[in-house]
């Protein structure tokens, strides 16, 4: 399932940690008790830290790890109920009860953040309910319409709108909103889900329109890590290949992708997972990336190493 949105707020009690050393000065960093960790660097500082988190990489991945090292969430999306959609399983009969079953505090946004207003209304229900939020992770998106017809001089207008609102807007519009009150308040991470398929062209040009989108939410991303870096606000995103969610797993012979028998394409011998994702988003919202923004990363196991002439898939 692809939660729109989350918002965050990091508590001030104690977290369940580890200590490594050899990275700088000794660092605690939350244990991986779940698929994904997620925290910032005030975590390590003791101070309270509220956030936004989108979950379309798989909603548990991202939502509940974020809540089981103490974040106080808010997780938005236009349809809660498709979590079940592609198989994925619940433990609870919502997000935030799941996340209160990890002893955790938690509020939910329903609501179409293509919107303007809606995205705004987000924000403001996390600063009234949580607090100003710290972190953003924009992760809305997909590739939404039928490939069969998505060659560029194939692909319906319809087509090019909706993946424009679900992949561009959506972030665009969540950006702005909490982009805004973090710098207000002069701190904050920003992460905005991209793709690889905005650097790669499939064959026949398919894609076209999802890979364009997905390469405007990168140069997007670093044009607004520009502008908020005075604030102290980073701004970063991630371009995975294919990631092994319940959508994909569901759909992998439809479409071609996340097959079996292409899996030597990856240098790295596997397809991804949402941890592999959820790894590089705590990296990019923690101290450990304090000197890091405006970059993408790429998350394919190496595989677009390899010339695009001989990959079969994105």
């Amino acid at each position: 399932m692809a939660t729109a949105c989350v918002l965050l707020k990091l508590a001030k009690r104690s977290l369940n940690t580890r200590t490594m050393g050899n990275v700088g000065a000794q660092t605690t960093l939350p244990c991986c008790d779940a698929l994904c960790r997620i925290h910032t660097g005030r975590f390590f500082q003791g101070f309270e830290c509220f956030g936004i988190a989108d979950t379309a990489i798989q909603r548990v991945t991202v939502v509940l790890h974020l809540a089981s090292l103490g974040a106080a969430v808010l997780a938005a999306d236009r349809d809660f109920g498709k979590a079940t959609e592609f198989g994925e399983e619940l433990t609870a009969d919502s997000v935030d009860a799941e996340i209160r079953q990890l002893g955790g505090r938690a509020v939910t946004f329903s609501g179409d953040l293509s919107d303007a207003l809606q995205a705004r209304a987000m924000v403001r229900q996390c600063t009234e309910t949580l607090g100003a939020p710290d972190i953003l992770v924009n992760n809305a998106g997909g590739v939404i319409a039928p490939m069969d017809r998505s060659a560029p001089t194939e692909v319906p207008e319809d087509d090019v709108r909706r993946l424009f609102d679900v992949n561009y807007m959506t972030m665009l519009h969540c950006c702005q909103a909490a982009g805004l009150a973090m710098k207000q308040r002069g701190s904050g991470a920003i992460v905005n889900m991209s793709s690889c398929a905005a650097r790669f062209i499939l064959p026949g040009g398919r894609g076209a329109s999802y890979g364009a989108f997905k390469a405007a939410v990168s140069h997007y991303s670093r044009s607004l890590a520009l502008e908020l870096a005075p604030a102290d606000v980073r701004v970063n995103s991630i371009a995975p290949s294919i990631i092994l969610t319940s959508r994909i797993l569901a759909l992998a012979q439809e479409r071609g992708i996340g097959r079996p028998e292409a899996v030597h394409e990856v240098p790295l011998g596997r397809y991804g997972t949402p941890q592999d994702v959820a790894f590089v988003v705590e990296f990019l919202v923690t101290e450990l990336s304090q000197y890091v923004t405006g970059q993408s990363i790429s998350v394919c196991g190496g595989k677009h190493l390899k010339p695009a002439w001989e990959l079969e898939t994105p």
